[in-house]
């Protein structure tokens, strides 16, 4: 399946979900739907049995801004061995005192495609939704795709996103209008972005180890 009919597809599905809005908090989010490589050189079987998802000092740690939050939900990304082999993704949160919170990063074993529930504490609600583009080849990685913002153009919430190229934290806020950016040697005429950048969150940068 060609880029174009892939997005046509995910706006149509976008048009659904917009219409379905008050249902949000009870649907699953995909946040990352392209052509699916696997990263060259991964064992997935062998990844699967050694992937752990990081464990957290609390299940829900409040942060004072959501930018604190932003960076810790990544670095918990980055804290796993096979974070540079797969997208993993997880919300961002406001708690019910206006602190800020992430959820545990959560991964389908996938290159470049996750999904991830919207479990939250009662009394908070979701702000955004993070994700980690891994540095694979023939992908544009430092780019959010269409799909990616799915999140702050219909449901109005943040999308974050880390990639492990550059190890930059690229974010897009529901109002953002950037100039339209093309990959280099892109010929389709899709919107893409990069996002506003805010730091970095890892020194793990270039294409994971084989």
């Amino acid at each position: 399946m060609n880029r174009k009919l892939l997005t046509i597809l995910a706006l149509l599905l976008c048009f659904y979900a917009g219409k379905r809005f008050s249902d949000f908090e009870h649907r699953p989010i995909v946040v990352e739907i392209r052509n699916t490589h696997a990263p060259r050189g991964v064992q997935t079987a062998e990844h699967q049995e050694a992937i752990a998802l990081v464990p957290l000092d609390a299940q829900y740690p409040e942060y004072t801004t959501v930018s604190e939050a932003i960076f810790s939900a990544l670095r918990a990304v980055d804290a796993n061995p096979s974070a540079q082999y797969y997208e993993w993704a997880g919300t961002i949160i406001r708690l019910a005192d206006g602190k800020y919170s992430f959820s545990e990063p959560e991964t389908d074993f996938i290159g470049d495609e996750v999904g991830f529930r919207r479990a939250h504490p009662a009394g908070s609600s979701i702000v955004g939704g993070y994700h980690t583009h891994p540095c694979l080849p023939h992908h544009d990685v430092e780019y959010f795709s269409p799909q990616d913002l799915v999140l702050p153009i219909f449901m109005h919430k943040i999308a974050v996103m880390g990639d492990f190229c550059t190890g930059n934290i690229h974010v897009f806020i529901p109002g953002d209008q950037p100039d339209v950016e093309h990959p280099p040697g892109d010929q389709d005429d899709i919107w893409m972005t990069k996002g506003r950048i805010m730091g970095k969150f890892t020194n793990r940068t270039g294409p994971a180890p084989l």
